[in-house]
Order: structure tokens, then sequence, then C-alpha cells
């Protein structure tokens, strides 16, 4: 799988988690792994890096504009981002490449999410996105993919692409757009104007849950009627309606009136209200609370929590195969994880 596909880091002002992140893909041998640091600063061991990494600094460029300009250096089939503070494993990349080699209708794969937490010495796991378990987002009609996209409870951030798409995605992105929620929504309604989706059972990241809360930027309702965001939501929607039109063959202004409805219809469904009510909820609190308080209220829930969520761990993973609480391929894969966790011990 070495000539296969390739990794890209993005990062930003964080080389303490570069650091980590090299860490731990340092084990991918041979497998070109793309590190793109906007950071003002150089990364202190970009020269001593292993063999297989590039570093490119690029600093002031925004995340569109130094994954555009990285995407053209990707010679592989496949293309994945990881996130700086992210572990995709090894057995998901490649199972998704299988996938997609055997499936060329699919433009995208990805597989199961995990999030870590540390309390008293230990580093604890629960499953993410639990939602997307056993997606499959194989309507023949494009039209018809793109409206199961919003609520699908699935994110296409840091999936297995087709580089040939991945790097359209990006050539044909505004540069000039720098909410990243807006970047999300055009990677994943993007990938899915190109193709299938589907997440397999298979053990695919881990990332840090108290990093990972939601609330942190404005979602699509408050976007879309925002007039602070007005330039870059009248962009996002331009420019992914013409991504829609140049596929289905299609006027652009029948693609935006489309693509507008789809978002509007998810704005006023339950699931939505739902969601967007307790991201209100929750940021009233973060307003209230400093973030020392809020951290150790959910460090003590979590501690409370451990060995109830050790045994919903195992339930869920033999209900769901991909989860890596009970079998010990899985379980080898978190212990190296746990290793380079607490090597590098990052507190914020």
């Amino acid at each position: 799988m070495k000539d296969m596909f390739t990794i890209i880091i993005p990062t930003r002002n964080r080389h303490q988690y570069l650091k980590r992140a090299v860490d731990y893909y340092s084990s991918f041998q041979d497998i070109s792994i793309i590190i793109c640091d906007s950071s003002a600063n150089r990364f202190e061991n970009a020269d001593v890096l292993p063999k297989n990494f590039q570093y490119l600094h690029v600093p002031g460029n925004t995340f569109a504009q130094k994954i555009a300009s990285t995407s053209e250096c990707i010679t592989t089939p496949y293309v994945l981002m990881s996130a700086d503070d992210d572990f995709i494993t090894l057995q998901g990349i490649e199972k998704s490449i299988q996938f997609l080699e055997a499936n060329r209708d699919y433009s995208s794969a990805q597989g199961h999410y995990i999030a870590y937490y540390y309390v008293s010495g230990r580093i604890h796991y629960i499953p993410l996105y639990t939602a997307g378990i056993g997606l499959d987002i194989h309507n023949k009609d494009i039209k018809e993919r793109v409206s199961r996209y919003f609520g699908s409870g699935v994110q296409m951030y840091y999936c297995v692409h087709r580089t040939e798409f991945f790097k359209e995605i990006f050539r044909t992105m505004d540069r000039q757009i720098f909410n990243m929620n807006l970047i999300e929504y055009y990677i994943g309604l993007a990938t899915l104007i190109n193709g299938k989706h589907q997440v397999l059972p298979e053990f695919y990241a881990s990332r840090e849950l108290l990093r990972n809360s939601s609330g942190k930027s404005a979602g699509i309702n408050e976007i879309s009627v925002d007039p602070k965001f007005a330039r870059e939501y009248d962009a996002f929607l331009q420019h992914t309606s013409a991504h829609l039109a140049m596929k289905t063959h299609t006027s652009v202004e029948e693609a935006g009136e489309f693509l507008k409805q789809v978002i509007q219809t998810y704005i006023n469904s339950a699931s939505s209200k739902t969601f967007y009510g307790k991201r209100k909820r929750s940021n009233r609190i973060k307003k209230l609370a400093p973030s020392f308080i809020r951290k150790g209220i959910s460090k003590m829930i979590f501690a409370m929590n451990a060995k109830k969520n050790i045994q919903a761990n195992i339930d869920l993973a033999n209900k769901y195969p991909g989860f890596p609480f009970n079998h010990e391929e899985g379980k080898k894969e978190l212990e190296r994880m746990n290793a380079i966790i607490l090597k590098h011990h990052i507190v914020e």
C-alpha cells in the first residue's frame, strides 16, 4: 500500500501536537506524509523528520490555501488529511482503500471514530459519531446524496478520498472562506457530489474528547442568517452550486436554489432544532463558567462513569464490528496510542 496513499497533516501554531503526530505516524514506514504548517515559526524538528515526511512551511496561508497548494504535490491515487491531534489507523486507511478499489462509484470512505480522555492518571475511550454507524450514502442520484448530508451524523473532513476528487475540491474552493464549519460543509457536499460514501465497520481514528467538544463556531443555522457571515456564506453557496451544476448538467441558478432548499429543510427539522438547542445551552454554560471549572466538572463526571463506559464500549463493540474494545488487535492499537499520549502528555 506504500504507493497508494498520502497523508496530509495541516497544522498552525501547535508544534507540541505536531511532535506527537510525527511520533505516531513515524511507524507508517514508506508512506508519503506531508506536513503543511502555516505557523509563523518553522517547526524545530523539520530538518530531522523521517525520510518519508515532507515539510512545507507556508506562514500566513489560510487552511484552504495551504491544502490546495499541498494537494498539487500528491502523486498517489488516494489521500487523506489527519488533524495534528488525531490518530488515524493504518488498517483503517488500508481497508478504506480496498473498499474504494472495489467500488469505483464511491468517492470516499472511512471507518469508526473513538475519543479519548485522561482522568486520574488513566486514558479512557468512548465511541464518537455513533449516528453514522453503518452509514452508506449509496444513492445514484447526486441530488439525493446531497440531501442526505446535513443531519447524517458523519463528517468527511478526514476520510480517505480519491486524489483526483480531493484536488478538485480544494482547487475550486474559495480561498477566502475562513469559517471552518463552512469549509467542512463544502468538503462534505463536494465529496457527495463526486460520488457515494461509506462508513465501514473498521477502527479508523481516535481523537481527544475535550478538544472535540462542539459549539466553538457558528453552525449553519446561524451562518445562513447572520450578516457577519454573509460574504463567506454567499461564496460557499456560489462555489458549491457551481460544483453541483457542473456534475448534474444544470444551471448554477437551479443548483443554488436546490442547495438553499436542502439547507433550509435541515434547519427546520426536528433533529436540527435538538442539536442546535443543546449547543445553545452549552454555550450559555461556557459564558457563565470559566474554562477550568467546566473541565474540572467534565473530568469528575468522566471519572464517575469510567467503569460504566468500559462495559458500554464492550457492549457496543459486540453489537457493531469495527470498534477496538473487544479484540486483541484493537487493544494493541489502543496501547500504542496510549503510550504516545502519555509520553507527550500535552496539557492546555
